[in-house]
């Protein structure tokens, strides 16, 4: 405004100062000479000029100069349209007298542009002279530019802004301070049903309805907690967006406020997403992880959560933990096949769960057997849902391609008290008591109790069992060795490889107080490689510097039904620098009985490999002597039972020289075990046994002892035995 004003006086003045010239000249009164008029055209910042009436220069002042940026001289050589730009030129009109033409326009300057308003005036009476006046607008420009830049500025980002929250994933909303709706991107369209047009200016609770999952009823939106606290809120668990249409998302959701750089309040924004089918998959997976798949039922882990619940409890008494074990299902599943042993599996899950409560929890804790709690349930209550559930299971004709199968089920119940807080404590009590019930006839209802002798002694396995887990992994094991000793002067040593444990307490435990228990849990094949590492990979340089040993190795028969076996000991054997040669493998007479096709490839497999073979325990049964024209065996050891008493029972020693009789017969060499009494020796030497085995020879001692004596070469080159 300032330098409008300042124009347009210096335009008035030397518009006064014209038409007072004019009358002095006219009257030839003079007011105000040629020096005054000079001096107001020098002195005003307003640039000026005289142009004849076809727009030539005439005169101009120093404001004028200063704006064209160049000297008059330079000034004149240009004709006045040629210093601006040639679109706003060519709108240029030269006025009449008594007429004016003002705009805005560009005026060439320093290589570009400049803004300025320019005003032609016709002077009356000046002969069709022109004034021309100029006042630079640059300024006024570069402001209306820079807001004009600011702004588009703040609509690209706005734009890109919008354009961000309509592509993410999540859904947006804002709000005023007054919560209500400013904003919604595509998203929150989706899943409010509202479009944004309509929901603006709307209440959040209106467009953004939450509603409880259990009641459905609506709840406060997390805009206003954020709106009054001032702080970031999440939605409560439980809550569900309802949707226009009335559909249910589940949704995880938090509501911030907004504050401008001043710390005003300026409303809230809501950002949240639709997890409906996350929360179901992660229903299903969490469903998966605590149920059978087979079943539907309970899985282990997941009754065992349960179990740890109830122990957990106040007032847990009166509640019972059942173990159920399927009788003759085992049939089932190896002659009708493992489809048909699925489909039995499931129609019993349906019959017991037909026999129980709502509340109680049923679960398939793997193969045939199955878990239920039976909830706050006095034992004899217990008792009598269990017999009811063995009569519904033995009741089920199984129909399988065109065979009927029926089975059974053993039970034991375990009472959760006030002395049972540990759950492994409560399975193996269970587990003890059905398999009690299995042991005393199937189809039986056993409840566990600390003074029953058979449960006690099969809790005391279980625990050993478990215990033989933890000892494996601390190498509380400790190898053996006792002297099998040739009647034959010169023949070579053996030694027979015995296993003792290693108790937390530092006692030696024999092998009848855990061998048992390893052999009832499927421990023995562990325990079986945990021997023959240390024999052939830990110790295997040192017994082979013993020249002359050789050792014979007990296998059990789960280790002989363990396809991975052979390849598990030809790994070994071409490891250790101990000779197969010295190696011979022990297995019972019970043990060839009993799994006659698996051992037959098993033992020709070890002869192959240049390893020997030992029955042990022959003649338990008595009915071996077919056995021995299947089977390729090296020694035959007599069971101790007819040694022991040999000086004292005919029989006995009628017994011992027929099985010496016919192994030699089928070049088997034999060995008496349980040698005790010095005075056997002649008695066997003369009935024709090869090897004799006892405490009369040699008394189990551990390995590094054998290692200390240094035996070396002096190994076999004992004096005869007389």
């Amino acid at each position: 405004m300032g330098i409008w004003l300042a124009a347009a006086i210096a335009a008035g003045a030397l518009l006064l100062f014209l038409r007072y010239r004019h009358a002095r000249n006219a009257s030839q009164q003079p007011i105000c000479d040629d020096d005054c008029y000079r001096l107001a055209m020098n002195h005003t910042g307003v640039g000026m000029a005289m142009l004849t009436a076809d727009g030539q220069w005439q005169e101009c002042n120093p404001a004028m100069s200063r704006l064209c940026g160049m000297p008059p001289e330079r000034l004149y050589q240009h004709t006045f349209t040629d210093l601006f730009h040639a679109e706003d030129a060519a709108l240029f009109s030269l006025p009449q007298e008594g007429q004016s033409f003002s705009r805005e326009v560009r005026l060439r300057r320093d290589g570009g542009w400049h803004w300025v308003r320019l005003s032609l005036t016709g002077i009356e009476g000046g002969k069709g002279c022109l004034l021309m006046e100029m006042a630079s607008t640059q300024r006024s420009h570069d402001v209306e530019a820079d807001l004009l830049q600011k702004q588009d500025h703040l609509a690209c980002e706005s734009e890109q802004l919008r354009v961000t929250l309509d592509a993410i994933a999540d859904a947006v909303l804002a709000t005023d301070e007054a919560g209500r709706i400013t904003f919604m991107n595509p998203v929150a369209e989706s899943l409010t049903g509202w479009k944004e047009q309509d929901a603006v200016g709307r209440p959040v609770e209106e467009v953004f309805k939450l509603v409880d999952d259990s009641s459905g009823e609506t709840q406060v939106s997390p805009v206003s907690a954020a709106l009054q606290g001032l702080q970031v809120c999440f939605l409560r668990d439980g809550n569900r967006l309802r949707s226009r249409d009335g559909t249910l998302y589940e949704i995880q959701d938090s509501a911030s406020p907004l504050r401008a750089d001043d710390g005003r309040l300026m409303g809230a924004v809501v950002v949240f997403r639709d997890i409906t089918s996350n929360r179901a998959m992660q229903e299903a997976l969490d469903f998966q992880a605590t149920h059978d798949a087979l079943t539907g039922l309970t899985n282990r882990h997941g009754f065992e959560i349960a179990l740890q619940q109830s122990l957990s409890e106040e007032g847990r008494e009166g509640s019972i933990l059942c173990f159920i074990n399927l009788d003759r299902f085992k049939v089932v599943n190896d002659t009708a096949g493992h489809v048909a042993g699925d489909a039995l599996l499931r129609e019993c899950a349906g019959v017991i769960g037909h026999q129980i409560r709502d509340d109680d929890v049923l679960a398939r804790l793997g193969g045939d057997e199955f878990g239920l709690l039976l909830r706050h349930c006095p034992v004899e209550r217990a008792r009598y849902i269990a017999e009811r559930l063995i009569d519904a299971l033995d009741a089920i004709r199984f129909n399988w391609e065109e065979a009927v199968y029926s089975i059974g089920a053993s039970v034991g119940l375990v009472e959760l008290g006030d002395g049972l807080t540990s759950l492994e404590d409560a399975m193996s009590r269970a587990d003890v008591a059905c398999y009690t019930a299995k042991q005393q006839g199937r189809g039986l209802v056993v409840v566990y109790s600390a003074e029953d002798s058979d449960t006690s002694r099969r809790h005391m396995e279980l625990q050993m069992a478990a215990s033989l887990r933890e000892s494996l992994e601390a190498d509380r094991f400790e190898l053996y060795v006792q002297e099998i000793r040739a009647l034959a002067e010169g023949d070579a040593g053996h030694f027979e490889v015995l296993l003792r444990l290693r108790g937390r307490d530092g006692d030696v435990i024999s092998p009848a107080a855990f061998i048992p228990a390893a052999e009832r849990y499927q421990m023995m094949p562990h325990i079986d490689r945990w021997v023959l590492r240390q024999l052939l990979q830990v110790r295997g340089e040192e017994l082979a510097a013993l020249t002359g040993l050789n050792l014979a190795i007990n296998l059990s028969a789960t280790t002989l039904d363990d396809p991975g076996f052979p390849d598990y000991l030809a790994g070994l054997l071409q490891e250790t620098p101990l000779a197969a040669e010295r190696l011979t493998f022990e297995i019972t007479e019970t043990t060839v009985v009993n799994q006659m096709g698996s051992v037959s490839e098993v033992l020709i497999w070890l002869r192959e490999q240049g390893c020997k073979v030992a029955l042990d325990d022959f003649g338990s049964g008595f009915s071996s002597f077919n056995y021995l024209k299947h089977f390729k065996v090296d020694y035959l050891k007599i069971d101790g039972s007819f040694v022991r008493n040999l000086m004292r029972s005919s029989v006995d020693h009628t017994i011992v020289e027929s099985i010496n009789e016919v192994a030699h017969r089928l070049n088997i060499k034999t060995v008496a075990e349980f040698v005790e009494d010095m005075s056997l020796i002649p008695l066997l030497k003369d009935t024709g046994v090869d090897y004799v085995q006892g405490y009369a020879i040699g008394r189990p001692e551990p390995l590094d002892t054998l290692f200390k004596r240094h035996l070396g070469a002096a190994l076999g080159a004992h004096p005869p035995l007389h």
